[in-house]
Parts: C-alpha cells; structure tokens; sequence
C-alpha cells in the first residue's frame, strides 16, 4: 500500500481532499484497523493515513467506503447484527478522533447478492437494522442546531479503569457538554457472534461539583438506555463497555 503510494506520488493538483476505503475487516475491531501508525505493527508496517499523506499531503482526508455486514459468518466483513451496530458505531468515532471529520458506510440499503453477504443498514426489505437506528439516535443526540459560537473548555480528569477506554469530549451551543466514552476492544468473534465484555469503571473528576451528570449508552437494537452515574461532590463514576457511552455533562 505505501508502496503504491509512494509511486503514485502527491495527487495534490488534482484533489482537495485525501480518500480513503477503509475497510477495518472481519477480525480487526476499528482501533485496530490499519488506520493509525499505532496500529503499523499489525499492518505490514504500514497504515492507510500513512498512504493518504504521500498522495494527499497536509489535505484533509475522508472515508467514502467503509463498514460491516450484518451476517454472522461466511462474509468477508462478517460482524453480526449486534457487531456491526457497535462497530460501524465505533468506526464513526474513531475516525473523528483521528482527524477524518467526513465518514461515509457503505451502504444504506442492502442489495442482493450471491454469497448472502449485506452490509447495509437498512435491510431490502426497507426494514431498519439496529446499526441505522444507532447511528439516527447518535446523530440526534450529538446534533447541535444552534448558531455559530467559539467551543469553551472543560477542565476534568479521567481515572479508574482506562485500560483500552477511548474517548473525546463535544460542545453545544447551550453550554452542555458531550463525553463519549467506550472500550477499543473485540466485540465479536470470529464467526460474527458477540462477546460478553467486562464493565470497567471510570471516575470524572471536576474542579468542582457540576450541575449534573447524566449518561446514555447503546443497547443491542440500537435504542439508548440511560446509565447509572454515581456522583459525590465533584466525582462521578459509572461503567464503560464496548459500546460507546454518551456522558452529557452540565456545568
């Protein structure tokens, strides 16, 4: 891949952005998908971001084809149901945390094919698959409508369990913040079927006590369910699995 790159050489006056097909595949979680110099060392020593900037470089990049199939096995980015609603999910907010403000999945409505394999959102039978309802209700809950505005800061510290636990942090206009929170790791197998994924808990500590802390996270139709956060004074603690969490944060 780099080296195609590298003979391909800058693409720069012929394009604005830098794009890439990123497909993480069946056995790589999208942390671990070949996006990232830290993820080289799976990668043959080379990673796609890596390649973007050789044909690309300093130009934004966006993802135009990227995602899971719904099947269970058989299929060449096989995740199951419940594994392609927590990864197609996943992907979304990994890319963002690595610069790529535009990711396209492929696709939205199934469509027909010899070997069964589908990885839309909605089924063809218009019916929708619980990664299109999570990603509506991502959307919803992360949507900020209001005017243009200059984002603030929060000051906060991360403690307890962090081991693999991602994260980035969102303003609205009103204020509120935006935590998303959830562990990199596997959340399927290898034939598609999930994992049970040990809870790990985390502590957000504030200089001082915030008006209030909330938290939403996934379930396995795509719905959000609220989540228990246990506040003491500035401190607020809750569990984090591998579906990502949306803790709203009131100052």
């Amino acid at each position: 891949m780099i080296g195609d790159a590298t003979a391909m050489g800058s693409l720069t006056t012929y394009a604005n952005d830098g794009n890439l097909h990123s497909y993480p595949g069946t056995n790589h979680y999208p942390e671990a998908g070949c996006l990232t110099s830290a993820q080289s060392a799976n990668c043959s020593g080379s990673y796609w971001l890596q390649a973007s900037n050789i044909e690309n470089p300093n130009q934004p990049v966006m993802v135009t084809e990227t995602g899971y199939e719904s099947q269970n096995g058989g299929c060449q980015w096989n995740a199951g149901t419940v594994g392609q609603e927590r990864y197609d999910l996943r992907e979304l907010l990994n890319n963002w945390n690595n610069g790529i403000a535009k990711t396209y999945l492929f696709e939205l409505l199934d469509v027909h094919s010899i070997d069964g394999c589908y990885l839309g959102l909605v089924n063809d039978s218009y019916s929708a698959k619980p990664a299109y309802t999570a990603i509506q209700n991502l959307i919803a809950t992360l949507a900020d409508q209001g005017s243009t505005f200059s984002a603030g800061a929060m000051q906060y510290a991360l403690g307890g369990s962090l081991t693999n636990v991602n994260n980035f942090l969102l303003q609205k206009h009103t204020g509120i913040f935006e935590l998303v929170i959830w562990q990199a790791v596997p959340s399927i197998n290898s034939s598609g079927s999930p994992l049970t994924i040990k809870p790990q808990t985390i502590t957000l500590t504030f200089p001082s006590a915030p008006v209030s802390v909330t938290a939403q996270t996934f379930t396995n139709t795509g719905s959000l369910a609220s989540v228990k956060v246990t506040t003491k004074t500035a401190v607020s603690s809750l569990s984090v699995t591998d579906i990502p969490t949306i803790v709203t944060i009131n100052l």
